[in-house]
């Protein structure tokens, strides 16, 4: 299917992911702090990734691509590691994985990105924050890692 093509299963899906997405980060999950795991790293890794391709997918004005990798794939990638931290993700994780999904969401949500933005109290207005941009270089050994378990 063409990127521009309606898919109305897609935006129903869409529309209740938003929606939990919407109360996870007003919710403050139990967290905790320590050195960063090798889940930890592999999220981060795993966020950097979405982080490129999302925007590529930007770029290209494949707009249901983005939303795709930039929401749904991001979500799919935080369940695991939630599964894989034991239920405690690390809060240095939390908080960037809550800040990236914001961003990335901002030119598609961006009034339901904003309230998100002021809700858990970080400055300025989420309209304002520049792109997410990856912190560091993909480890493979990280991404095998993960596809053995």
């Amino acid at each position: 299917m063409d990127d521009a093509n309606f898919d109305g299963d897609f935006a129903i899906q869409s529309v209740r992911k938003l929606r939990a997405w919407a109360e996870l980060p007003l919710s403050e999950p139990a967290t905790r702090n320590g050195a960063l795991t090798t889940v930890d790293r592999w999220f981060m890794g795993a966020t950097d990734r979405i982080i490129t391709e999302t925007r590529q997918n930007m770029e290209e004005t494949n707009f249901r691509s983005a939303i795709k990798t930039g929401f749904h794939d991001l979500q799919r990638e935080w369940s695991w590691y939630v599964r894989r931290a034991g239920g405690t993700p690390h809060a240095q994780v939390w908080e960037r994985f809550s800040r990236v999904q914001n961003a990335i969401l901002t030119p598609m949500v961006p009034a339901l990105t904003c309230e998100l933005h002021e809700a858990r109290g970080w400055e300025g207005n989420a309209l304002d924050i520049t792109y997410p941009t990856p912190l560091a270089e993909a480890d493979p050994s990280l991404d095998e890692s993960e596809r053995l378990v």
